[in-house]
C-alpha cells in the first residue's frame, strides 16, 4: 500500500473505520473514506466508480455485507478486499479480526519512521454537488495544525479532554 495504491474505506462510521484509518496514517499510507450513499443508496455506482478510478486503491475496507454489491462491480481485482463480516461473491475477502490478530514488525515501524509534516494522510473527497467528486489532499501537517488551532481557540482543552471524550471507547 502506497499513496499511489490507498486504503478506501466503504463503511459508516465505527471502532473499525477509525482502527484502520489511524493504521494507515501510522504507517505513511492514505486512506480514503467514501461517503456510503455512494455505495449504499446509489445503484449506478458512478460516483464510487469515479473515486475508485482515481485513487487506484490497494485496500479496500467494507464493513458489512450492504457494501457487497458496489464493491463487486467497482473494485479492481488486484485490490485487496477486508470486512468486518460478509463476502463478496466470486472474490476473496479478508476478515478484519485477520488484521487485528497480525503482530505488529520491524517494516510498520521503519515505515513509521519515514511518515513526515508532508506525508499525505488522507483523500477527502468533496459531494461531487457540482459533477464528480474531487480529491482533496490532507497531509500530516495539516491535520497536526487543525489539532493546534482547536487548542489556541480553546484553550482549557489543554487542562482535560472533554467530558463526552472521558467515556468514549
Amino acid at each position: 500500500l502506497s499513496a499511489d495504491r490507498p486504503v478506501a474505506i466503504l463503511s459508516e462510521n465505527s471502532l473499525e473505520h477509525l482502527t484502520l484509518a489511524l493504521g494507515a496514517m501510522w504507517v505513511g499510507v492514505p486512506y480514503a473514506p467514501i461517503s456510503t450513499a455512494y455505495s449504499l443508496v446509489s445503484k449506478d455506482y458512478g460516483k464510487l466508480r469515479y473515486i475508485i478510478e482515481s485513487i487506484t486503491p490497494g485496500l479496500i475496507f467494507a464493513s458489512h455485507e450492504a457494501y457487497a454489491p458496489a464493491i463487486a462491480a467497482t473494485a479492481p481485482v488486484g485490490a485487496t478486499l477486508v470486512m468486518t463480516q460478509g463476502q463478496v461473491p466470486g472474490r476473496q475477502v479478508v476478515s478484519f479480526d485477520s488484521l487485528l490478530a497480525t503482530a505488529p514488525g520491524a517494516s510498520g515501524e521503519a515505515a513509521h519512521a519515514r511518515v513526515g509534516p508532508d506525508t499525505i494522510a488522507k483523500f477527502l473527497f468533496t459531494s461531487g454537488s457540482t459533477g464528480m467528486p474531487k480529491a482533496v489532499i490532507t497531509t500530516q501537517r495539516m491535520l497536526c495544525s487543525n489539532q493546534q488551532m482547536v487548542l489556541q481557540t480553546l484553550p482549557f482543552l489543554a487542562d482535560a479532554p472533554p467530558r463526552f471524550v472521558e467515556w468514549a471507547p
